[in-house]
Order: structure tokens, then C-alpha cells, then sequence
């Protein structure tokens, strides 16, 4: 029987299925997928810039310590073996000083506006004073009027303003 039914030879010399090619051909376009994705992704994140600054930062370290070495200088310590207080100073100095610039700034426009106000005030007080040596002396002048008119002499000084009136009515 095996004659008559010849698919074994076939199934024995045919060829393989062709599911690795296919594997073949998804892995190929999935790497390009991927490779694209991740140079979309370098390109909206500015990466590779990044990693440049990031290199000549650390090459600059690197001369600067290799320049203090030769120069004799000790190599400064890094942040995590600072006591707190140097860190707290390191970081809280810049901001300090700012606000210190600020408030003397302020100071400084508070000591103007003061001295305008000490100037403004003291014209108002040599005002006042004037003011009130013309009330005193107004008061003055009503006390001896009323003294006049309580003494009898207004009579006399009536007479004299009739005199007057007359002479002037002449002219």
C-alpha cells in the first residue's frame, strides 16, 4: 500500500513551512519600527545635546581636578561627605544674599521717604507755629479792645473816628 499512496515521500522531501521566513520578515520590520520609535524618542528629548553637555561637564571636571592636583590644591570634598550645616550654607547663601540686597534696597527708599516726610514736617510745624504767634496776637489786640471798650476810652477813640470821617468826607 505504500505504493499507492505516495505522501509520505512528499511529506519527506517537501519543503519546510514557510512560517520562519515570515518570523523573518516580522522581526526585520519590528527592529525598524523600534529603531524608529527610539530615534523619535532622542530627537523629542534633545538626547543626544544632552549627552554632549554631559560629556564636556565632565570632561571640565576632570581638567579642573586634574588642574588643582598639579597645583597643589586639595581635592574638595564631595557633597554627601559634607557636615549638614556646610550643605544648608551652600545652598541657602545665594538666596540669602539676594534677600539681602533686596531688603537693603528697601531700607535705603524707607530712609529717603522718612527724610522727606521729617522735612515736610518740620516746614508744617514752623507753619503751625506761625499760625499760632497770629492767633496770640489777635488775641492780644481783641483783650486790649475789649479792655478799651470796658474802660470808657471808646467813647474818645468814637470822637476821633467821627474827626477823621469828616476830614476825609471834606477831600
Amino acid at each position: 500500500m505504500q505504493g499507492a499512496f505516495p505522501f509520505e515521500d512528499i511529506a519527506e522531501r517537501a519543503l519546510p513551512p514557510p512560517f520562519p521566513l515570515r518570523d523573518q520578515k516580522k522581526d526585520k520590520t519590528n527592529k525598524n519600527a523600534t529603531k524608529a520609535q527610539f530615534n523619535d524618542i532622542l530627537t523629542q528629548r534633545n538626547v543626544i545635546p544632552s549627552l554632549n553637555a554631559l560629556d564636556s561637564l565632565i570632561a571640565d571636571a576632570r581638567s579642573r581636578k586634574a588642574t588643582a592636583a598639579t597645583a597643589g590644591e586639595h581635592t574638595p570634598l564631595p557633597p554627601h561627605m559634607l557636615p549638614p550645616h556646610a550643605l544648608l550654607d551652600a545652598h541657602l547663601t545665594p538666596f540669602l544674599d539676594a534677600q539681602a540686597t533686596t531688603l537693603t534696597a528697601r531700607l535705603e527708599e524707607l530712609r529717603k521717604e522718612n527724610g522727606e516726610l521729617e522735612l515736610r514736617l518740620r516746614a508744617q510745624r514752623a507753619e503751625m507755629e506761625g499760625l499760632v504767634g497770629g492767633l496770640e496776637d489777635l488775641v492780644r489786640d481783641l483783650e486790649s479792645a475789649a479792655g478799651l471798650v470796658q474802660g470808657g476810652e471808646w467813647k474818645r477813640l468814637g470822637s476821633e473816628v467821627r474827626v477823621v470821617e469828616k476830614e476825609i468826607g471834606q477831600v
